[in-house]
């Protein structure tokens, strides 16, 4: 005889897959299309320039930056890793405000739900073994439905005695709803189960709730299970009244990025299908781990850009959606457009058209530094309302020491195309390595700025 907690497990499984079978439909034969083929490129109507930088150059400091240093990362050991990048407090990779990137994860398991080790372990070991800045521990609460355990206030515990100067643990929960999707909901005071809710409005009005002032929401793995293809976050259905609550999107999970690429009609990608709906969102890459390695299951981060690390800036951070996508777990990366004033807009950032000098073009500027030198660079993307208008391919360098591990590029678009709608996100992908199957050796996408007409 199974113990009840085990017998439940196996139950929420059992439910979970029967109620996704149950709208299984048409749309699976349409939609399993190869993911490559979503990566559209409309007759280019940008131009690119790049130079190469040196490291100073790039991080706007005199300061001596260590370039191509290896940090090799030895799980299970008992001291901690030194400070992989201590020279980021008096360095900026962003034009304008002083920001550099802090690298982590914001979707994660232990045993109090699907994955392995207990909160306390996994916190510790995102911090001394994986050197995270900054990791959530995300389980299921539909687990605990039978239990008399409060989890939840279990998890916050731990979070709170985790915390030190250089990591920031946070707390959340994965709401799993078997037929409209998974949601990633940080910082919310009390957790919510799917078993709660009939339809998905009834989700979104406990969200309007002002007990869930302080939560923030990302959509999980969007397409990930082509099962629930139809009725997925019901298609991005916009409520104004939970915008500034969903704060992002996963679009690098388990390492894959092309799934993020289709959207939901196979025509552009999801994130630019929240955005013609009204959502406003941050790219997020996840690990979703399961299996005892939090933060080492694979090279997957999200960059989030602030002024230093705190636990207040990394949720001013993720409200303004100054984040980046990667899995290239060193790369410093920022995407600044130039307004008006001067001033520069960061990633996240919505542009009024008040904002924009009144010339036919706008000025993007785009600068990355890799002080690993994992992978050489290979292509960047510009993206606008879901289609790609421009792209940089680097050519293979002979000698190593012509590889640009440290550069720039100025992209110039032109504002009068006519098929925008008033509101449009516009970002960028980088590549870099060799190319394998349609997959880089890392892939980084940058948050939207919107653009307003």
């Amino acid at each position: 005889m199974l113990p009840i907690k085990q017998l439940f497990k196996r139950s929420v499984v059992v439910l979970t897959v029967l109620g996704g079978m149950m709208t299984f439909s048409r749309r699976l034969a349409t939609h399993h299309l190869a993911d490559a083929d979503f990566v559209q490129m409309l007759q280019p109507s940008a131009t690119i320039q790049f130079r190469q930088l040196t490291a100073k150059v790039a991080l706007q400091t005199n300061q001596d930056i260590p370039v191509c240093r290896q940090w090799p990362v030895v799980p299970y050991r008992d001291l901690p890793i030194q400070e992989p990048t201590p020279y980021r407090a008096a360095t900026s990779i962003n034009l304008g405000k002083s920001m550099q990137a802090y690298f982590g994860t914001l979707h994660s398991h232990t045993s109090a739900s699907d994955g392995q080790g207990n909160p306390e372990f996994a916190y510790r070991f995102a911090r001394d073994f994986a050197g995270l800045d900054f990791f959530a521990i995300t389980d299921h609460p539909e687990f605990w439905f039978l239990s008399n355990k409060n989890h939840y206030e279990d998890l916050k515990r731990a979070s709170r005695l985790a915390e030190r100067a250089n990591f920031i643990p946070v707390y959340g929960f994965e709401y799993t709803n078997a037929v409209f999707g998974h949601y990633i909901v940080l910082n919310a005071d009390k957790p919510r189960t799917a078993f709660q809710d009939v339809t998905i409005d009834s989700f979104y009005a406990w969200l309007k709730d002002p007990a869930q002032h302080s939560a923030l929401v990302a959509f999980a793995h969007p397409g990930f299970h082509d099962y629930r293809i139809d009725q997925e976050f019901h298609h991005f259905a916009f409520d104004p009244q939970i915008k500034d609550v969903m704060f992002g999107i996963e679009v690098i999970h388990w390492r894959d990025y092309l799934k993020s690429l289709r959207g939901f009609f196979g025509q552009i990608p999801y994130v630019d299908e929240a955005a013609r709906q009204g959502f406003h969102l941050a790219v997020l890459g996840s690990q979703d781990n399961h299996g005892g390695n939090w933060g080492l299951r694979d090279s997957t981060r999200v960059g989030v850009l602030m002024p230093s690390l705190s636990k207040e800036n990394l949720f001013t951070a993720l409200r303004k959606r100054r984040t980046f996508a990667t899995s290239n777990q060193n790369l410093q990366f920022a995407v600044n457009l130039k307004l008006a004033d001067g001033s520069y807009a960061m990633m996240g950032e919505t542009v009024k058209k008040t904002q924009l000098d009144t010339s036919r073009t706008l000025e993007l500027t785009v600068r990355y530094f890799d002080p690993g030198c994992d992978q050489r660079p290979a292509r960047l993307e510009v993206v606008r309302d879901g289609r790609d208008i421009a792209r940089y391919d680097f050519a293979d360098p002979a000698p190593p020491a012509q590889v640009a591990f440290a550069g720039e590029f100025k992209i110039r678009i032109p504002r009068d195309a006519k098929d925008l709608p008033e509101s449009y996100p516009l970002y960028v992908r980088f590549y870099q390595g060799a190319f394998h199957n349609s997959y880089p050796m890392a892939f980084t996408q940058s948050s939207p700025i919107y653009i307003e007409r």
